[in-house]
């Protein structure tokens, strides 16, 4: 058990650095500090928040619930992600 909470805590350390690497590579030289303040904040409080939201989920409902749940924050992460990159696509032709 602590080998995979120790393996689950480095996956949950790398994702944070590769997120931060992503926007400082994203954003513009004077938008870094306001872009990975508000990446910090929405990671932080997923981090936070994820944990309890599941266990409500599956104490209302089940498991499955829960899991489908969180698929369809993944997806709908997913559209935003890429309206948003079409967005940024059109605006730069």
């Amino acid at each position: 058990m602590w080998v995979g909470a120790a393996l689950f805590s480095f996956s949950a350390l790398a994702a944070n650095v590769v997120v931060m690497l992503a926007v400082v590579r994203t954003v513009g030289p004077d938008a870094v500090r306001r872009a990975s303040g508000w990446t910090s904040r929405g990671l932080y409080l997923g981090y936070m928040a994820g944990p309890p939201l599941f266990g409500s989920i599956v104490d209302g409902a089940s498991f499955g619930v829960a899991w489908l749940a969180c698929a369809a924050v993944g997806v709908a992460l997913l559209a935003l992600s890429a309206a948003w990159w079409r967005q940024d696509s059109l605006r730069a032709a």
